[in-house]
């Protein structure tokens, strides 16, 4: 669900010739799975919290692949549904979290 981002991760515990056979069954390359999926959700949530404009553009774009992580990603799923975002009852228009949308 994360296939929206891009980058390189270095790390001194990844030989650098590894087949893809053993990639996937690394238990490393789980661990940092983890560890680089809980540092993005907390990316996120920052953004979200400081900057609610361009998090909102940016929810517009990828919604859906949040919507797909909380189906799939059971680990993060409630960090992830923090993020999800419904409109108003009035009809306005606006978008706000779950725990606004609750009160």
């Amino acid at each position: 669900w994360l296939r929206f981002i891009k980058g390189v991760v270095d790390s001194e515990d990844i030989p650098l010739n590894i087949s893809r056979e053993h990639l996937q069954d690394s238990s490393v390359i789980r661990r940092l799975a983890n560890v680089l999926t809980g540092r993005i959700i907390k990316f996120i949530k920052q953004k979200s919290t400081k900057d609610p404009e361009n998090f909102e553009k940016f929810y517009d774009e990828y919604s859906m692949f949040l919507k797909e992580g909380v189906c799939v990603d059971n680990t993060f799923k409630q960090e992830i549904a923090e993020l999800l975002r419904f409109e108003r009852s009035e009809g306005d228009g606006t978008l706000i979290g779950l725990s606004e949308y609750v009160e």
